[in-house]
């Protein structure tokens, strides 16, 4: 039986450091998982793009603690982030795809890569699936 679920969240709007733009963070959950966004907007409040930044599990135990985290890391660039900026999701007005910055400081490459892993969704079918996920 479907459904069809959908439920949607935005942020409050932060403003860029020149004043020149908006941002929010978006959450978007459906049947099987949360997309995560940033949608852009002129200083006006018109939406100028949504750009994805990961999709993660359905349970905010999964994502929570990053999404509290966003900024505007320029005039351009806006995301989320963690502790000391260590890892780093950030789209920009000028490109329509995401990237991730992993930095190492009080975290090293691997628990960073784990951390990256362990917010970002992945089908898993069956008890081997989860095991095999869960010992990456």
């Amino acid at each position: 039986m479907e459904a069809d679920f959908k439920y949607i969240f935005e942020s409050k709007k932060k403003t860029s450091k020149d004043r020149k733009h908006k941002a929010t963070v978006e959450i978007k959950k459906d049947e099987t998982c949360t997309t995560i966004s940033v949608v852009f907007y002129d200083k006006s409040d018109n939406k100028i793009k949504t750009i994805e930044l990961l999709k993660s599990f359905q349970h905010i135990m999964f994502y929570g603690r990053i999404i509290k985290k966003n900024k505007w890391f320029n005039n351009e660039e806006f995301g989320l982030y963690t502790n000391n900026e260590e890892l780093i999701i950030s789209a920009s007005l000028n490109k329509n795809e995401s990237k991730s910055i992993i930095t190492e400081e009080s975290k090293n490459k691997e628990e960073l890569e784990g951390l990256l892993r362990r917010i970002t969704y992945q089908k898993l079918d069956s008890k081997k699936d989860i095991v095999e996920w869960m010992n990456k």
